[in-house]
């Protein structure tokens, strides 16, 4: 083991470009450039990106330059650019030279303040201090009764800022639980698992089904690869993943992080596949890393009554010294005793000083708290009582808040008939969801099967899968074999309207199967633009009726095709080529590692096999129509926070038609208004944004970076605002609004604790219900002020009488 100075001194020898003691030359230098390697200094491609701050390593006058699109280049050149095989991975000695330059995987914490310097900031406000010098005086005058209550107030508010404060630290604690433990990472061509924290960039890390990511990378290969990136978008829904480039007009800088789909997020989920992929980022420099930057870059606000509350206290204490220091001056030259007067100016300043003020204040929230638990609003922090009902606007997500945060079956065509009926078995039997579990997707074809009259469950047991190709990116489409009675088998092909129609020689009809000519052909893309144009996703679905002969031999080879430019193989394996996985949840069918071929089959021809079968001579049965329906309270909701004066935004990071469906449908978007994108963010300066953000109620495909900017451009215009959130991207904007609002059910904890409030039941029209109370609890709260005015007042008049 390395000492302390010996791993100094590698380190050092590695930033001059020279290799550490024991390391392999790299796999990927050609023959006779390992010298002059050594000799010149680093290519600062290698080091990628600007180590985190809080360890205190080197930097590099190039690093952070400017940020890679890895989404862009090719698997071979992102591997050149990072000095790695994209085969056998880093040699074990340059990821730990890499370590030592990059530091470890992990989200820096943040900076602890010792306690008692917490507790002693909450005494730092005018009217705090006021209170103690009054608590002060009331024991001068041995009053002692008075001096211990106001005492207590004061603790009692210091306290509860205290623990609000500390609740702010925890939120970036539970950011840091998101990385993974460990990983599967293959170095010197040998996979194994390592901890998370040690990956360093250019280290080849192994997913499967079931796997937290463990950090950014780009991927080098994709078998039915799908990733819950709900924790960075705030998406349900799973997205498919592949590793060729993104090219084309839109595909640079400003592309969604949603939208990058060779890429792989810390933090973010496999829920099926299998896939590899490059380290391209660690630590702080990954997507949450970024998001962690921006929660401690978020700084909390004084709600509206702590700063109406604090003026009005800077007032009356004012006008009390200066009413106490008229009494002394006009007692002292009217002859009486100077020290009298002194006592008597106190006394009258004690008098005039409002200090059951905090107490009343504290009680009003504590009572509205209690009353919001009962209404599935818990609040985290007592001023959010009163800032919700002082809220001028509410920055919703779409997912979950204002839909049902479910997929559901909303059009099918056509809507009756035989076609209808093959439309909703192949919607079923081409389908990996079990019950409620799988993609949101699949699961919402099967619910809409069942709601049909049909039994999936027994429909599968009837006509068993045998055979499957199974759904990628580049074919846009999965295929299922299924046996049938009298040893007829028939296939089932599910995927993209476009797809499906090229590939299908007849459509049914309800007086049986046509062949399908352009005429068909039109109104069949006229009835998929018309769902496309409502928002809705649109799937076809297809089926064909196999020869005589070729099922049985199907069925023999019990085979699951998959593709070469899809597979991933093992560790060390060439790309490209197949290897073994495991078995698929339905059916257990077993994955072979070829094309796919079923010998003998002759339908198939040269070259073709199980992918061939299912890719001709289909029958177009129909197209389903799918969305995340809005909630039935939410439009109006969102009708009576306009009738309240409350203007509702939308920021979510779906597609903006989607977007802007629901909007319409709920009546979110009104005449005049408009919707805009993350790249139109980008584009805007913040001059601009101060002029659109009025006039903007749709936000979609944004980024953390892009809601942070949209509550910053709403509070500059003096608006008090209220943002919801669930995912991790939602959490620094949560933290800087007015009220940051959390779900409660799909909120992730880091949101959780940077909100000041959460819904139990995740639902808009819970915020409206909350506003309501918040204001009654501001009208509260200002007739006590006004009552302990009046009181004072009288004090004041019997002192100077």
């Amino acid at each position: 083991m390395r000492t302390g100075a010996a791993a100094a001194l590698a380190a050092a020898a590695t930033a001059q470009g020279a290799r550490p003691e024991g390391a392999a030359s790299s796999p990927m230098l050609p023959a006779g450039e390992e010298g002059r390697a050594q000799a010149r200094p680093p290519d600062p491609r290698l080091f990628l990106v600007r180590p985190p701050a809080a360890y205190g390593f080197c930097r590099d006058a190039e690093w952070g330059r400017s940020r890679t699109d890895w989404h862009t280049l090719t698997v071979d050149e992102a591997a050149a650019r990072l000095r790695t095989d994209p085969d056998r991975g880093l040699a074990a000695a340059e990821a730990a030279a890499r370590l030592l330059r990059h530091g470890p995987n992990a989200i820096a914490g943040p900076v602890r303040r010792p306690w008692w310097t917490m507790l002693a900031a909450q005494l730092r406000d005018f009217m705090v201090l006021v209170l103690i010098g009054a608590a002060a005086v009331s024991f001068l005058f041995r009053e002692l009764a008075d001096g211990a209550a106001i005492l207590a107030i004061v603790a009692v508010n210091a306290v509860l800022g205290y623990l609000q404060e500390a609740r702010a630290e925890r939120s970036l604690e539970a950011l840091r639980a998101l990385t993974a433990p460990t990983a599967r990472v293959v170095r010197d061509g040998r996979a194994g698992q390592a901890a998370a924290a040690g990956l360093v960039p250019g280290d080849l890390v192994l997913l499967e089904a079931g796997d937290r990511v463990p950090a950014d990378l780009r991927l080098v290969g994709a078998a039915d690869l799908a990733a819950d990136e709900a924790p960075l978008t705030g998406e349900s829904q799973a997205v498919e993943k592949m590793a060729r480039p993104l090219v084309g007009e839109g595909a640079g800088a400003g592309l969604a992080t949603g939208d990058r789909r060779n890429m792989a997020y810390q933090g973010t989920h496999v829920v099926r596949g299998r896939g590899r992929g490059l380290v391209v980022a660690t630590g702080g420099e990954t997507e949450v890393g970024r998001i962690a930057g921006l929660i401690g870059a978020a700084g909390d606000r004084e709600t509206p009554l702590q700063r109406r509350l604090d003026q009005v206290g800077r007032i009356l204490v004012l006008a009390c010294l200066l009413i106490s220091a008229t009494v002394v001056l006009l007692g002292v030259l009217q002859g009486e005793d100077p020290y009298r007067m002194f006592l008597a100016g106190v006394s009258l300043a004690v008098a005039a000083i409002p200090e059951g003020l905090p107490a009343i204040v504290t009680i009003a929230l504590a009572l509205g708290v209690q009353r919001m638990i009962r209404k599935h609003a818990i609040v985290r922090r007592l001023p959010a009582v009163e800032t919700l009902g002082c809220a001028t606007v509410i920055c919703t997500d779409k997912t979950g808040t204002l839909t049902q945060n479910a997929m559901r079956v909303r059009a099918i065509h056509p809507e009756a008939g035989e076609a209808w009926r093959w439309t909703l078995e192949t919607a079923a039997l081409c389908n990996d969801a079990a019950g409620e579990d799988g993609d949101p997707t699949e699961v919402a074809l099967l619910r809409a099967a069942a709601e049909a009259g049909m039994d999936p469950a027994a429909l599968r047991a009837a006509r068993p899968r045998v055979a499957e190709v199974p759904f990628d990116s580049a074919r846009r489409r999965m295929a299922v074999i299924c046996a049938g009675g009298g040893g007829r088998h028939t296939a089932h092909v599910k995927g993209a309207l476009d797809e499906i129609l090229a590939r299908c020689s007849h459509v049914a009809r309800e007086g049986g199967v046509v062949p399908l000519d352009e005429p068909a052909r039109r109104a069949i893309r006229a009835a998929g633009d018309a769902m496309a144009g409502r928002a809705l996703r649109v799937l076809a679905m297809a089926r064909r009726e196999l020869p005589p002969g070729v099922g049985p031999l199907v069925a023999g080879e019990g085979q699951v095709a998959a593709t070469a430019e899809t597979d991933v193989p093992g560790a060390g394996g060439a790309r490209g080529a197949g290897g073994a996985g495991g078995a698929r949840s339905a059916g257990d069918v077993p994955r072979l590692g070829d094309a796919g071929n079923v010998p003998g089959a002759g339908d198939a021809g040269a070259g073709g096999g199980l992918v061939a079968l299912t890719d001709r001579d289909l029958t177009f049965c129909g197209i389903c129509g799918l969305l995340d329906p809005p909630r039935p309270e939410a439009r109006e909701a969102i009708r009576r926070c306009r009738e309240a004066g409350v203007r509702v935004v939308m920021i979510t990071g779906d597609h903006a038609l989607t977007a802007c469906a629901v909007a319409g449908e709920l009546g979110l978007l009104p005449p005049g208004g408009r919707a805009a994108t993350g790249a139109d963010l980008a584009g805007w300066s913040d001059r601009e944004l101060a002029v659109e953000v009025e006039r903007t109620f749709v936000y979609a495909r944004t980024s953390p970076a892009d809601k942070l900017r949209i509550v910053r451009a709403l509070q500059a215009h003096g608006h008090v605002v209220a943002m919801t959130g669930d995912g991790v991207n939602d959490a620094p904007a949560v933290r800087e609004a007015d009220i940051g609002v959390a779900m409660g059910r799909t909120g992730t904890d880091v949101t959780k604790e940077a909100s000041a409030m959460v819904l139990t039941d995740d639902n808009f029209a819970t915020i409206v219900a909350a506003i309501e109370e918040g204001r009654a609890i501001y009208d509260n709260i200002r007739k006590f002020v006004r009552y302990l005015l009046a009181c004072n007042t009288g004090e004041i008049l019997v002192t100077l009488c």
